[in-house]
């Protein structure tokens, strides 16, 4: 190979390069905008659990405070209902812990490692 014939498949190489380098800069800008909307995504998951968990938490609390006291002084003919009541508050704040424990699922989650394509992505 001559010269000439070099430096043109070197000038071939070069723009293949270049080619390449602007496609890869490309896919890194995709990649940098999804990891914010992933974030923003995961901030907002994260807002709506705590806010869903902090309205069931106060009337519930106060619901069960309720109940506990009329069940130490019942008036006759609603221990019954009272008994259902109570299940069903039992019942809200198990999903209200299972929620607490998505949430910190959730956000311990963030700092996860995946790879896509090859790439490692954090």
């Amino acid at each position: 190979m001559n010269i000439e014939e070099n430096l043109i498949v070197r000038s071939s190489q070069n723009d293949k390069n270049k080619n390449l380098k602007k496609e890869l800069d490309a896919a890194k800008a995709v990649i940098k905008t999804y990891e914010r909307i992933i974030e923003e995504l995961k901030l907002e998951n994260s807002n709506n659990l705590k806010h869903f968990t902090h309205d069931l938490a106060n009337p519930l609390q106060i619901l069960s405070m309720t109940i506990e006291s009329l069940q130490d002084n019942p008036p006759k003919d609603i221990t019954a209902a009272l008994e259902r009541m109570k299940r069903s508050a039992d019942n809200m704040t198990t999903i209200i812990l299972q929620i607490r424990k998505l949430r910190n699922i959730s956000s311990s989650s963030s700092s996860a490692t995946t790879t896509v394509s090859g790439l490692k992505v954090v």
